[in-house]
């Protein structure tokens, strides 16, 4: 009988410990950094551009030739189009990825640039793309494209799990990059003009920019394969192919101190530093797309005293409204 107490009073401390250490975990995943002070720094000006970039560990790069994409109807073609065009590699990264038409569509277009020889590489969020589809996923790896799960759930790094990919990329012979907010699912197709269809942005970006979506990917890929991707083959020398100057912000997991290369990295979270400095320096106003923003705690007025922003596809921009999206599911965790 005491041995069956014994048991019985471990299980609970074991129990107890799991729970403490998963709030803690939580806890620590949503907390936010406090901003106290900023110092000031010209809006309008290359003195802005080069503390955007050092911040963002990417420095700001001109001449590139940017398109702005707005709902499926107009990215979606311009993607599958370049996977179509690719003639030696695709690197692929994405937190949503479903079952549906867009879905089977994008698995022909990877398939099919495997088949004629192109390198593809996916790497897909363990939580955000659990509802794809088996056969997809042996209809891509059939044709030899390379598929990997981006942090699955494992006993002994459970932890990680709460901390996801929100990625969403596509690197085209290293050349061609697209990036912004769109999955794939159905939910993304069309117009955005119905309740079936969300509204969504994307970018192609071309010239030197390329280079950091590029560095992204390979991030991701090294930690989920432990393989590290380099070359001149995947960061080929990019030419100036337009006027529009710029920085690439690749976000990290916030208070990650100590990390490594594999656990994450020392910044502390240089997406939402920007966010803030953008936020808190805007003379007049901000525009911003998003369906989720929050504001650092020092305020939400810029130096301006007016709004801070004006933005769609969201709740209002206030404090009250952090992780809420009114009129369209929450899709990410």
């Amino acid at each position: 009988m005491l041995l069956i107490w014994v048991v019985i009073g471990l299980l609970l401390l074991g129990a107890l410990v799991f729970i403490s250490v998963t709030q803690s975990v939580n806890a620590e995943a949503g907390r936010q950094d406090d901003v106290v002070s900023v110092p000031t720094i010209a809006s309008q000006s290359d003195e802005f551009m080069r503390t955007f970039g050092s911040v963002s560990g990417h420095a700001a790069q001109q001449s590139n030739g940017v398109e702005l994409y707005q709902n499926g109807a107009e990215i979606f073609p311009p993607m599958l189009e370049a996977i179509a065009d690719a003639h030696d590699s695709v690197h692929f990264s994405t937190y949503v990825y479903e079952a549906g038409h867009v879905p089977d569509v994008f698995a022909s277009a990877f398939a099919d640039a495997a088949k004629r020889g192109v390198e593809v590489r996916l790497i897909l969020d363990r939580h955000g793309s659990k509802k794809i589809p088996e056969s997809l996923l042996q209809r891509m790896k059939a044709a030899g494209c390379k598929v990997c799960w981006f942090r699955r759930a494992q006993w002994y790094d459970w932890e990680k799990y709460n901390r996801r990919t929100h990625r969403r990329l596509l690197v085209i012979d290293g050349t061609i990059g697209f990036t912004g907010g769109v999955g794939i699912a159905d939910e993304w197709d069309g117009a955005g003009d119905n309740p079936l269809h969300w509204r969504d942005s994307h970018v192609r970006v071309r010239g030197p920019a390329v280079a950091a979506l590029q560095s992204a990917f390979v991030d991701n890929w090294n930690e989920a394969t432990g393989e590290l991707v380099l070359g001149a083959r995947y960061f080929p020398e990019l030419k100036r192919v337009g006027d529009t100057t710029v920085s690439i912000v690749q976000s990290r997991q916030c208070h990650q101190r100590g990390a490594t290369l594999r656990g994450g990295d020392h910044r502390r979270c240089n997406a939402v530093t920007l966010h803030h400095e953008c936020l808190l320096r805007a003379d007049t106003a901000l525009r911003q797309s998003t369906p989720r923003c929050s504001f650092p705690r020092s305020g939400s007025q810029g130096r301006g005293g007016g709004p801070i922003s004006q933005q769609t596809g969201g709740a209002p921009c206030e404090p009250s409204h952090l992780g809420r999206s009114p009129g369209r599911r929450r899709r990410d965790s």
